[in-house]
């Protein structure tokens, strides 16, 4: 009894400070919340029972209260430290708050209007503050991120035992006719538009195209509105004919499945799956804030956000901070090495594919190219941006990849042209244009 009602303190607690992550200002409200004082009153209670014999204290609620704690001391350390700098620029700026949470949040958002305020002396000793600070909001935030990932990674191994290649009831194919790869959006355009449906269904029947899709298709689709799923999968089922692309031993097959064996795989799937995108995006996270030389609108940035590839091709390129990071990170992958290296692959071997497309968009997500903005608010699109890069692994098997993503656009023609892939890829509105061509259809 005593352990679960200290992981549900823990939980509460996390939950908390998570809501506040991104904003230390938000910081100093949580003592004053409704959550807070409930948590005060139960460890209150809590320290009045006597601990059940051989009943140990709750790691989680030790590791979330540690985090806690060590930055309130910090915080309130090194406002003291620098007690004289602080009551100036509260002075100056007429900053009235005494909570030290507040004050250091402020001082930190603010910092580049603040600094401009203060003569030479103080903007040095306003320097040391904020680095100082900075160091102890990363400490913090690394902290709460590393318990976040613990939890997740137990959570993965409890539902491990879910995964069974026995659930997998592929079927290979070889399909010889134009091959059509539909994300999430591009099929439920295709299924709204009667007569680009009937094309399909035409081009289907006359063996002229494939349309074909994968399980993170269906993955996607189960997050939408259940009023409208079952006719959605029927449809889909139907414009396919339950042609997809599955991997085999890792590489991507043409292969086919009954759509309401994917559906229950993915369904059984879901936990884990779900787990392990929360993982991801805890990594983007703490990359986000380890690596802030890396950030949108930072100087690397900025040049791979111009040409991508003309960047990796500079002789420069080792110049720009944050460079020695991206080396690091792909030094076990030669064809990534020749790549950050000089902005080129040599040939690639099928085998070896699929997993340079992986780390293709590794390598984008870790310079930020056409990547969401990062925050706990933007964690719905992040989650997404993952599932939209495991298209592109399997789609470059396919003749087009369909999609009105504009970002996932961009990422695929340049990756896609980095590997040599014959894939196009286009959105909806072209391949409506194309697809009376694609069906022998003179309009």
């Amino acid at each position: 009894m005593l352990r679960t009602l200290q992981d549900a303190m823990a939980n509460i607690l996390f939950t908390k400070l998570i809501d506040c992550f991104d904003d230390l200002e938000k910081l100093s409200a949580i003592q004053t919340s409704n959550e807070f004082k409930i948590l005060t009153k139960m460890q209150t209670i809590l320290d009045e029972i006597k601990h059940i014999e051989g009943e140990s204290d709750s790691i989680d609620l030790y590791l979330v209260t540690s985090a806690w704690n060590q930055i309130k001391e910090s915080t309130s350390a090194i406002n003291k430290e620098y007690s004289s700098l602080l009551e100036l620029i509260k002075k100056q700026f007429k900053i009235t708050t005494p909570d030290d949470f507040l004050l250091l949040g402020t001082l930190i958002n603010h910092e580049k209007y603040i600094i401009q305020q203060l003569n030479e002396d103080h903007r040095a000793q306003y320097a040391e503050y904020i680095k100082k600070a900075n160091d102890i909001t990363l400490n913090y935030r690394l902290q709460i991120l590393n318990y976040n990932t613990a939890d997740l990674q137990s959570r993965f191994f409890n539902d491990s035992n879910l995964i069974n290649q026995k659930d997998i009831e592929y079927k290979k194919t070889s399909p010889e006719n134009t091959i059509i790869y539909l994300d999430m959006n591009a099929a439920a355009s295709i299924l709204k538009n009667k007569k680009q449906k009937t094309y399909c269904l035409n081009g289907l029947k006359n063996k002229r195209i494939s349309l074909v899709y994968s399980s993170y298709l269906v993955e996607d689709a189960i997050n939408m509105n259940p009023i409208y799923l079952n006719e959605f999968l029927e449809g889909l089922s139907e414009i396919t004919n339950n042609n997809m692309i599955g991997l085999i031993d890792g590489t991507p097959c043409h292969i086919t499945e009954d759509i309401h064996s994917t559906v229950q795989r993915v369904k059984k799937y879901s936990n884990p799956t779900k787990t392990f995108e929360r993982t991801r995006f805890i990594d983007v996270i703490r990359h986000y804030h380890e690596h802030p030389e890396l950030r949108k609108g930072k100087k690397l940035n900025n040049a791979v956000s111009e040409d991508i590839i003309g960047f990796f091709a500079l002789s420069s390129k080792a110049e720009f901070p944050g460079f020695a990071h991206i080396v690091r990170q792909f030094c076990d992958n030669h064809l990534l090495t020749d790549f950050i290296s000089n902005g080129a692959i040599s040939k690639i071997e099928n085998a070896e594919m699929n997993d340079t497309i992986f780390k293709l968009t590794e390598l984008f997500d870790l310079v930020n190219y056409e990547t969401e903005t990062v925050s706990f608010v933007n964690a719905g699109k992040i989650y997404s941006s993952y599932r939209d890069s495991k298209h592109l692994e399997h789609a470059y098997t396919s003749d087009y990849f369909v999609t009105d993503d504009i970002k996932l656009r961009a990422r695929g023609k340049i990756i896609y042209s980095i590997t040599g892939s014959r894939t196009k890829i286009i959105n909806t509105k072209e391949l409506f244009a194309l697809m009376p061509t694609f069906c022998g259809i003179t309009v």
